[in-house]
């Protein structure tokens, strides 16, 4: 059973949420964390969730088989996937962006914004 802080805050998180255009489910996150790792070894990111300015450094990789909707973000623990705003990708020199650009348009569709250095990846707009 809910305790009154995680009811407040799954009404917090469905309120921002509502506001919002989801753009991301748990497959395509799973999906693009898988393209990102095989079409250019990239295993780190900084994810913005909903309910924070923060951004926490994450791992692009699904927490574990049993939390299918969760990445680890080392410190607070498992970040839901759903509750993610969008991800910041620091791009290595050696990353071909071209390449990169055609693995993620193979792999679905993505509202990216290419920045200097790194590529960010929307969850919501």
């Amino acid at each position: 059973m809910p305790t009154n802080t995680q009811t407040r805050h799954q009404k917090r998180i469905a309120a921002l949420r509502a506001r919002k255009v989801s753009l991301m489910n748990n497959s395509k996150w799973a999906r693009l964390f898988d393209t990102l790792w095989r079409s250019a070894g990239l295993q780190y990111a900084q994810a913005k969730p909903l309910t924070s300015d923060q951004l926490y450094d994450i791992e692009l990789e699904i927490y574990s088989d049993q939390h299918r909707g969760y990445t680890s973000d080392y410190i607070a623990g498992p970040i839901a996937l759903v509750e993610i705003e969008y991800i910041i990708i620091p791009l290595p020199e050696t990353i071909c962006r071209e390449t990169l650009a055609t693995a993620l348009a193979k792999s679905g569709q993505y509202d990216t914004e290419w920045l200097t250095g790194s590529l960010k990846i929307y969850g919501y707009r």
